[in-house]
């Protein structure tokens, strides 16, 4: 994660380390020249720049927020060469979980080399030609390599404004079989955590599923915290969604994405609060003031606001866990913090009525 000091991308040392593929979510390549990474900046940041009218959906502000956040983020990154550099470093380092290389010791080298060339032209942004190629790598591949159909699955889900949701799907349901096959013969580990996660993508229009890949996958891969994070995140009781970020922070004390999940349920509450309350201002379609019980529970989040720390926010782009920086969404909460704490006053203040009858009351 990035602070005010030199750039960063790792949470602060601990089991689990966060990491960010800006090239994926620019929808580019480490080959880029600066010109292609500039029209991809203006490209992404035309979708977020300047937009102002959210017709009073606090929800749909704070997602706003949060991927306006996160292009600025990649301007901070790519618009500076040490800053790129540093992180194209670290990315390397990532390569295996950006994209598989590695295939079971039976796959032919005919297989090996397709699947080489389809993983040279994602790198490049060529996803429907790499699909070309991956096809005919798992057509001739007896071994039933799980990273095949899952780069497959990949590559649907770079172009998945294009609706091709189904064949995605059933990609990341064959390398979910071919890894549950591999797993017997000691080769699977977390593949099958990965298909998992890439099902879970692709059930965005099934909640319960959703959630059940989700958990499976956190299962399979028990030291990857983001998995769980993502099974939370899609829980619809609000309580329960708590307790299970307390065992998992009790687990991961030091793991940035524990604690931005907890940040964004804190953010969301706070801002439902916030959408009833407009500057004082009672309009008639404004619903009316929050209880107390609501009152008092966002009341009671502020300490941990603290404890957590400067908000980073956490949010589904593409319905992939991704975690950023945002100082956007800090100013916001800061904002909600007040609106908080003037009804908390409001609530807590004692009324006229209540001290003359208690005035009374000891005469």
């Amino acid at each position: 994660m990035m602070n005010m000091g030199k750039m960063q991308y790792r949470a602060e040392p601990a089991e689990y380390e966060d990491f960010i593929d800006y090239y994926f979510y620019l929808r580019t390549n480490p080959r880029a020249s600066q010109e292609e990474i500039r029209q991809s900046l203006e490209r992404v940041g035309k979708r977020y720049a300047g937009h102002k009218n959210f017709d009073g959906h606090p929800q749909i502000e704070a997602m706003h927020n949060a991927n306006y956040a996160k292009y600025l983020e990649c301007q901070s990154i790519f618009r500076s060469s040490w800053k790129k550099e540093e992180y194209d470093r670290v990315w390397e380092e990532h390569l295996e979980d950006v994209r598989p290389l590695s295939l079971v010791p039976e796959t032919t080298e005919e297989v090996r080399q397709l699947y080489r060339q389809a993983i040279q032209l994602y790198d490049e942004g060529e996803y429907r030609r790499s699909m070309m190629y991956l096809d005919d790598a798992e057509r001739k591949d007896t071994a039933h390599n799980p990273n095949i159909p899952y780069m497959t699955a990949v590559c649907y889900q770079a172009i998945y404004d294009e609706g091709d949701w189904p064949a995605g799907y059933a990609a990341a349901r064959r390398s979910l079989q071919y890894a549950q096959e591999s797993e017997r013969r000691q080769y699977g580990g977390r593949a099958e955590a990965r298909a998992w996660a890439l099902m879970a993508f692709y059930s965005d229009d099934d909640q319960q599923r959703r959630q059940y890949c989700y958990e499976q996958a956190a299962k399979l891969d028990p030291n990857n915290p983001q998995y769980a994070v993502a099974a939370i995140h899609t829980m619809t009781d609000y309580e329960q969604a708590l307790h299970s970020l307390g065992n998992l922070r009790a687990k991961y004390p030091k793991a940035q994405c524990v604690k931005n999940e907890y940040l964004y349920m804190i953010f969301k509450h706070i801002l439902t609060l916030g959408s009833h309350v407009s500057e004082g201002k009672r309009e008639p379609e404004f619903p009316p003031r929050p209880s107390k019980e609501q009152v008092l529970l966002a009341y009671s989040y502020l300490p941990l606001l603290d404890e957590l720390g400067e908000g980073a926010a956490l949010q589904e782009t593409d319905d992939t866990v991704i975690f950023m920086k945002a100082p956007t969404v800090n100013g916001d909460i800061k904002e909600m913090r007040v609106i908080v704490e003037k009804e908390y006053a409001r609530i807590t203040k004692p009324s006229l009525f209540g001290s003359l009858r208690a005035k009374f009351a000891r005469k």
